[in-house]
C-alpha cells in the first residue's frame, strides 16, 4: 500500500474497480502498534454494476493485502449482500465463506434495514481483530431507511490484574470432607422451620468450606 501521510490517519489508495463499488480506505496511526485499516464500502445493487463475484473477489484481494501487511482490518458498509440469507442462497454462503477464510468476522448479526414486509442483514462489519475486546452493534433511529452499526474496538493493551481463586486440590477435597464429618448437624434436621433450617445449614458448611478451600489473590501478566 502506498500512503500518503496525514494528520493522524494515512489515505490508501487501494486498487479497487471503481465502476463496481464506491469506497474510501484510510489507516489509523498510533504510537507504538501497528496501523488499524479502515474501509468503507458501498455495493451498488443495480445492473450492471452489481456483479456479487467481482465484488467479492475484490474485497477479498483487499483482506488479503491487509493480512499480509500484518495489520487490524474493519472493513464496513452497505454490501446490498443479506447475510440472513447464507443458510438458503449459495451465493451468500459462499461470500461468508470466503471472508471468514480470511480470518475476518462479521460484528453485526442483526437486521439493519427492515420495512413492513422485509428484515435484511446487508449493512456489515467485518473484522480480523478476533482476539481483542469489542462492542458493536445497531443504532436505531428513522434517519434513513438503513440503521447505523457501530464497532468499538479496544487498544489490545491488557494490563497486570488481581484476581481471587480457590483451589480444589484432592488434598483440600479431602480436609473438606473430614470437616463435614466432624460437623454435627443435628440442629438442620432437628428444626422445624424450614428457612432456619437451611440457614443452619449453610452455616454449617460454609465454614468448613471456607478453611478447606480458602481464597488465594493471583496476579495475572500481560501475557
Amino acid at each position: 500500500m502506498h500512503h500518503h501521510k496525514s494528520i493522524g490517519f494515512i489515505f490508501l489508495p487501494i486498487s479497487i474497480i471503481p465502476e463496481n463499488l464506491t469506497s474510501l480506505f484510510v489507516e489509523l496511526i498510533s504510537h507504538g502498534s501497528k496501523g488499524v485499516v479502515v474501509g468503507v464500502i458501498y455495493r451498488p445493487n443495480t445492473a450492471p454494476r452489481a456483479d456479487v463475484d467481482v465484488f467479492s473477489t475484490t474485497l477479498l484481494e483487499v483482506m488479503d493485502q491487509i493480512n499480509h501487511e500484518k495489520k487490524t482490518g474493519i472493513i464496513m458498509g452497505d454490501m446490498n449482500i443479506d447475510l440472513l440469507k447464507f443458510g438458503t442462497h449459495d451465493g451468500t454462503n459462499a461470500y461468508i465463506e470466503n471472508i471468514c477464510s480470511r480470518g475476518f468476522l462479521p460484528l453485526i448479526i442483526k437486521p439493519t434495514r427492515i420495512s413492513h414486509t422485509t428484515a435484511t442483514l446487508i449493512d456489515h462489519i467485518f473484522t480480523n481483530n478476533i482476539i481483542s475486546k469489542s462492542v458493536s452493534g445497531i443504532i436505531i433511529n428513522d434517519v434513513a431507511d438503513h440503521f447505523g452499526t457501530f464497532v468499538i474496538l479496544s487498544s489490545g493493551k491488557v494490563q497486570n490484574q488481581t484476581k481471587y481463586t480457590r483451589s480444589f486440590s484432592e488434598a483440600n477435597i479431602c480436609t473438606f470432607k473430614t470437616h463435614l464429618d466432624n460437623t454435627d448437624f443435628s440442629t438442620v434436621l432437628e428444626s422445624a422451620c424450614p428457612n432456619e433450617a437451611y440457614n443452619n445449614f449453610i452455616n454449617l458448611y460454609t465454614h468448613p468450606f471456607e478453611l478447606s478451600f480458602p481464597v488465594r489473590t493471583v496476579r495475572t501478566s500481560r501475557r
